[in-house]
């Protein structure tokens, strides 16, 4: 299912889960042709991060985990790491 299908539902899960585990980011961050396309920096799925949030804030886990993909620390000049560090 989509993300932002998932995320626009409400979750009624009968046990709150301890950790979940995402990688919202990976293909639009992807170094593997990503990069190659103009204005890939507007690629909507650079944000998909946004609806794993809703996810994580409606479940409250103990732990969750965001995957980081080669050159999300440096996209933007860090703009956008610095933006998923501030949503979470």
């Amino acid at each position: 299912m989509d993300i932002k299908e998932v995320a626009e539902k409400k979750l009624l899960l009968k046990y709150k889960p301890d950790v979940i585990v995402g990688g919202p980011p990976c293909q639009g961050f992807s170094m593997a042709g990503a990069r190659i396309r103009q204005n890939f920096i507007d690629d909507p799925r650079n944000f998909l991060f946004r609806h794993y949030f809703e996810i994580v804030q409606q479940l409250r886990p103990s732990y969750f985990i965001i995957e980081n993909v080669k050159g999300l620390l440096t996209m933007d000049k860090g703009a956008i790491i610095d933006e998923i560090i501030r949503t979470f």
